[in-house]
C-alpha cells in the first residue's frame, strides 16, 4: 500500500478531514489531496509529521512505497550537492575578497600620512581657529592628527595620518581652536604667546609645510 493510500485510510479512521490534517501539518488542503491521489509525495520532514499526527510508524509508511523511498534518497543527494556547491561558492567569494583587499594593500597600503606640500591645500589660523585642508584619495576616509612642541616650546609640530576606510563625515578640512583656556592644550593662550612657527611634519620629522605665528593670530 502506497503512502497516499495509508494517509487517506488512517485519516478516515480517525475522522479527520483533509483540511484538519492540512492545518496540523501547516500545508494546504490541496497538498493533502495530491498525496492521497498519488499526484505527488510529501517530503521527509512532512512524512515525520504525518507519522506523528496519524500515529503510523515511519517504517510502515515507507515500506509500502518504493517511490517515496527513491524520492527521499534523490532529495538527500541533491541537498548534499547544493550544500557542496554553496561551500564552493563561499570559498570562491572569500578568495576573491582576499585577492581584492590584497591588491588594494599592494597598490595603496592601509594607511599613510600627509608627506607632500601639494597635499596641504590650506593652512591658516583665523578667528581663534586653526584650519588645515588636505587632499588625499577618497578611499582613505579616516583622518587623525597629532601635535607636540619642540624642545624650545616655540615650534609646534602637527602630523596628519589617514587610514583606509569610509569616513562618517567630511574629513578633508581639519579644524581646532587656538588661544584656549585649556592648560593641557599646546595651542592655549600661554602657548600661542610663545609659539613662533607651526609645522606640518611627517612621522620621521620632515617638514611638509610651515606657518609663521603672528601677533594677529595670538589675539
Amino acid at each position: 500500500m502506497n503512502i497516499g493510500e495509508q494517509i487517506r485510510i488512517r485519516r478516515t479512521e480517525l475522522n479527520i478531514t483533509q483540511q484538519d490534517l492540512a492545518d496540523r501539518l501547516n500545508v494546504s488542503r490541496s497538498a493533502v489531496s495530491n498525496w492521497e491521489t498519488n499526484k505527488n509525495y510529501p517530503d521527509l520532514q512532512i512524512i515525520v509529521q504525518v507519522s506523528e499526527e496519524l500515529n503510523i510508524s515511519l517504517d510502515a509508511l515507507l515500506k509500502g512505497d518504493a517511490n517515496v523511498v527513491k524520492k527521499i534518497a534523490k532529495d538527500t543527494t541533491e541537498s548534499r550537492k547544493l550544500k557542496g556547491r554553496a561551500k564552493k561558492l563561499i570559498a570562491a567569494v572569500v578568495v576573491l575578497a582576499a585577492v581584492l583587499f590584497g591588491t588594494l594593500f599592494l597598490f595603496f597600503g592601509w594607511s599613510g600620512e600627509v608627506s607632500k606640500e601639494d597635499q596641504v591645500k590650506e593652512f591658516r589660523i583665523a578667528d581663534n581657529e586653526r584650519v588645515i585642508e588636505v587632499e588625499v584619495p577618497r578611499y582613505y576616509g579616516r583622518r587623525a592628527w597629532y601635535s607636540d612642541l619642540d624642545e624650545t616650546g616655540t615650534v609646534a609640530h602637527i602630523a596628519i595620518e589617514y587610514n583606509f576606510g569610509i569616513a562618517k563625515e567630511e574629513t578633508d578640512v581639519l579644524t581646532a581652536p587656538v588661544n584656549t583656556d585649556d592648560s593641557m592644550d599646546i595651542f592655549n593662550k600661554e602657548g600661542m604667546q610663545k609659539l613662533e612657527e607651526i609645522q606640518i611634519v611627517t612621522g620621521s620629522g620632515k617638514v611638509v609645510k610651515s606657518l609663521q605665528v603672528t601677533d594677529e593670530m595670538r589675539e
